[in-house]
């Protein structure tokens, strides 16, 4: 990063300060200082000195909090994952800040303002400093390709090399993330289930056992994508073309819809965002005869998102499953933050290109 290109990172981490406190200060202007006011029909902005003051006392602390959290250092690269959790946390300590030295003493209609006001300001200053951040960092160089994507190559012989307080982030992450997701899909998967009924007799659901973290079986959940008694003859992988597959059930799968579900797992604790695909006991007992390192899965929870189908693709035999196991197991030689959040980048690429199967 050039010294030019620095001025350029400082000067619009400023302009987004700015903006996240204007949006905050209507945001309490309209939710609680007009209830009470008795002036009908006022102004949204009062100019006054505190104002003024409070404009100019919010960009210089976000400015500072930036700069101690070293965003501001000269170097001769950008890590973009690296900015990203930077750019996350910097902004979380702004918020708390801001939030204390601000907010904290306001007159309140209740005390649900508080939460609802500090979770504004964080998102707002979050993605106004990293959508700004960003795009300075992909026209430095040059553009973004998911194809670049890699794993850090660290070796370990061990999975410590997640600090604790990663872990209890990680599950953290695993439990909000799918709480809201579940939330928000909400109506989409009732309109769904509708539509599943409708296409094919069944159940909306399917269950399926799976092995997951200490050698432990768990009943995965996915929406139903096949007739019923699509195995009345064993165990099958899916093949191409497969007539098993209801007419819903190509779309639910091709675009990993299917999988929406599983978030129940993850909240349950039986599955994580991002780790090693669970597999079934009779596939793992042959897999396990030609690589019998695949205990080394049971390590850690499995993930909805994965590496190894990101390289190698959907699993239609045990030959494919074995390379795929190479992957899980890099996954595992190299668990991090940023790894994870590389995963899910991947991830989201492959679901928008439709490439489920």
């Amino acid at each position: 990063m050039t010294k030019r290109q620095l001025i350029l990172y400082i000067f619009f981490d400023f302009i987004a300060s700015l903006m996240t406190w204007l949006l905050l200060y209507l945001y309490r202007r309209v939710t609680n200082d007009f209830y009470f006011s008795p002036i009908p029909n006022q102004s949204l902005i009062l100019p006054s000195y505190s104002l003024a003051l409070s404009a100019l006392y919010f960009p210089v602390i976000s400015l500072i909090i930036h700069y101690l959290s070293g965003a501001y250092i000269v170097t001769s690269r950008r890590f973009r994952l690296r900015e990203l959790f930077t750019t996350f946390v910097a902004s979380f300590l702004i918020s708390v800040v801001i939030f204390f030295s601000m907010l904290a003493d306001d007159e309140v209609v209740s005390y649900q303002f508080y939460y609802k006001a500090f979770l504004f300001l964080w998102a707002l200053l979050f993605f106004f400093t990293y959508f700004f951040r960003a795009v300075q960092t992909w026209h430095a160089m040059g553009g973004f390709r998911f194809d670049r994507i890699t794993l850090d190559k660290k070796k370990f012989d061990s999975i410590d090399i997640m600090p604790a307080w990663q872990w209890a982030f990680k599950r953290a992450f695993d439990v909000v993330f799918s709480s809201v997701v579940l939330l928000l899909l909400l109506p989409f998967s009732l309109i769904l289930a509708v539509i599943i009924k409708i296409d094919s007799k069944g159940p909306v659901f399917f269950r399926q056992e799976r092995i997951g973290k200490n050698a432990r079986p768990f009943m995965i959940l996915k929406f139903r994508s096949m007739t019923v008694n699509a195995e009345s003859f064993g165990p099958r992988l899916t093949e191409t073309n497969d007539k098993r597959i209801t007419t819903v059930g190509k779309v639910l799968r091709r675009y990993r819809i299917d999988e929406l579900p599983q978030l129940i797992n993850i909240i349950k604790g039986e599955m994580s965002v991002v780790g090693p695909r669970p597999e079934r006991p009779f596939y793992i007992e042959q897999i396990k005869k030609v690589a019998p390192r695949y205990s080394e899965l049971y390590k850690v929870q499995p993930g909805l998102l994965s590496w190894g189908p990101i390289k190698v693709g959907y699993s239609d035999s045990i030959e494919k499953m074995i390379r795929r196991l190479d992957y899980d197991i890099e996954y595992i030689n190299n668990m991090s933050l940023s790894t994870d959040i590389k995963i899910m980048l991947l991830s989201i690429n492959v679901i928008m290109l439709g490439k489920g199967r």
